[in-house]
């Protein structure tokens, strides 16, 4: 079990394909440019055109703050290309506040990327005209809360409560009690479910006043409250039915730009909780 928990907890990959320079112990770290191919907070993968020797493999690389991390560790993998080249992958062995370092430095891409303007929409199906499957490349919550749903219904505004079953700054799968229309808009309004995130919020480095100088040092960076969401929405299919009513999947309209930063941000805490629960087990 905690095997299947480490593999979840390095799940996210970030896809590079960027030239480096690497050094290997068999070669007496001279300097071997290849191509980082991806890169995890368990490891990375490698590839050259040339043949390597298995080794010990050093390099650096820098993230979001753009400070260098110098990353170690050693191959564990081989394999031959279709276009002839060598591709291995490397299992990191630094201690464990060098892989927090770089585990910071990928939660900081994955929050950047979901607070990009959602990618979110379903793709028409040009054949058949109908909804085909969703392209979603922000992250979705998986969690249930309840949302007021506003309908317009004929000039008469009435208010009814459902529920949602996930969370992106795209949208959210709603679950209404009553028929919506696919195409129509509603108003929807709802509290962030902050019982599903840890609120003592992520570890960052900061620059501290001291008698001999600045020094910086680790802190526990608490999250702020999170902000009622009041927006208007899109039906846009409808994608079964349960218990508590019919399923339908929604995107946001007129998202401002506050509220999109607190989906935002709830959402990456979700994704920092659920990554220590998976470190803990």
């Amino acid at each position: 079990m905690a095997d299947e928990k480490e593999k979840q907890r390095q799940a996210f990959r970030l896809d590079l394909n960027a030239p480096i320079a690497i050094e290997l112990q068999e070669l007496e770290n001279r300097p071997v440019n290849v191509t980082l191919v991806d890169l995890s907070e368990g490891g990375a993968r490698i590839r050259s055109r040339s043949c390597l020797p298995y080794s010990w493999v050093t390099f650096t690389w820098r993230g979001p703050s753009r400070e260098p991390l110098k990353l170690y560790g050693a191959m564990v993998g081989a394999k031959i290309t279709e276009y002839k080249e060598s591709e291995f992958g490397v299992r990191f062995e630094m201690p464990q506040v060098e892989k927090d370092r770089l585990a910071a430095e990928l939660h900081e891409i994955q929050r950047r990327a979901a607070f990009k303007p959602a990618e979110t929409k379903l793709q028409i199906d040009e054949a058949g005209g109908g909804i085909g499957r969703a392209k979603r490349k922000a992250y979705r919550a998986p969690v249930k809360f309840a949302v007021s749903i506003r309908i317009n219904k004929m000039g008469h505004i009435s208010e009814i409560v459902g529920m949602a079953h996930d969370l992106s700054i795209g949208g959210l799968l709603l679950v209404s009690p009553e028929t919506l229309l696919e195409g129509s808009e509603i108003g929807v309004n709802f509290v962030l479910p902050v019982e599903a995130v840890d609120l003592g919020g992520e570890q960052r480095e900061v620059i501290e006043k001291g008698p001999f100088g600045d020094r910086k040092a680790k802190k526990l960076v608490p999250v702020k409250p999170f902000e009622p969401v009041d927006t208007k929405a899109k039906v846009v299919k409808r994608v079964g039915a349960s218990p508590e009513g019919t399923a339908y999947g929604t995107c946001f309209i007129d998202l401002s730009a506050f509220m999109r930063e607190e989906i935002a941000r709830f959402v990456h805490a979700y994704q920092l909780t659920q990554l220590r629960k998976a470190a803990d087990d």
